[in-house]
Order: C-alpha cells, then sequence, then structure tokens
C-alpha cells in the first residue's frame, strides 16, 4: 500500500497531470486516501500506471533521504494542511518540513523563491 506522500509525488509528476488537476482530483474524492487510490486506475492507462510507479519509487527514495535528515511530509490528505496552500492558481499538495506542523495554521508570512507575485493569499 502507498502513502499520502507517495500518491501525490507519483500523480503530480505525471506529464499532463500537473498540480492543480490533481488537487481537484483529490478534493472530489474528499481528500479520502483510500478512495483516490481506488479510483485511480480510471483515470490511468496502462502506460500511466507505470510512470505512475516508477514516481512511487522515486517517492520512497525522497522519503527515506527526508527521515535521515529529521525532515517530516504533511500532504493535502492530513486536515492539519492548510486549505489555503491547495486552493490557488498553483497549488501546494505536499510540504517537507521541521518542527510543529500545527504552526501551518497560524497567521504567518513565507517567503518563497519565486519572482513571479501571487497577490491570491
Amino acid at each position: 500500500m502507498i502513502n499520502e506522500f507517495e500518491f501525490v509525488y507519483s500523480l503530480v509528476n505525471i506529464k499532463g497531470f500537473g498540480k492543480k488537476k490533481v488537487a481537484d482530483y483529490i478534493i472530489e474524492h474528499c481528500c479520502d486516501l483510500e478512495m483516490c487510490i481506488m479510483y485511480k486506475d480510471f483515470i490511468l492507462d496502462e502506460n500511466l500506471k507505470s510512470i505512475f510507479e516508477f514516481n512511487v519509487l522515486k517517492a520512497k527514495k525522497i522519503e527515506d533521504d527526508c527521515v535521515k535528515k529529521n525532515i517530516k511530509i504533511i500532504t493535502i490528505f492530513n486536515p492539519l494542511f492548510p486549505s489555503k496552500l491547495y486552493s490557488g492558481k498553483e497549488p501546494c499538495l505536499y510540504l517537507f518540513y521541521f518542527g510543529d506542523v500545527n504552526l501551518l495554521n497560524q497567521k504567518s508570512i513565507a517567503v518563497i523563491g519565486s519572482r513571479k507575485v501571487d497577490n491570491e493569499f
């Protein structure tokens, strides 16, 4: 069985899917991992299924590296994940973090290395 991060990472990294399409798919299935996994076979043909499985292996490697460095991962499936991060034009579906995940839902400011300013938040 794959976990939340492996699922999200693997779908997002299939060419033609992208974050917005994956966010919409997950939200449509009520952020229920089991349901999303069950229905993924309806949106993936055989070629895409093999790409998905390859991406799962890449996700597992990323997770292993995170464990070694004490970095945690939170995804859109977690109730603590801030909805403002996945409801925009360029949704974020997972975050790597240190420390207290509960701080994500408090008033905060973030510095992101983007040159394209988005006033959405």
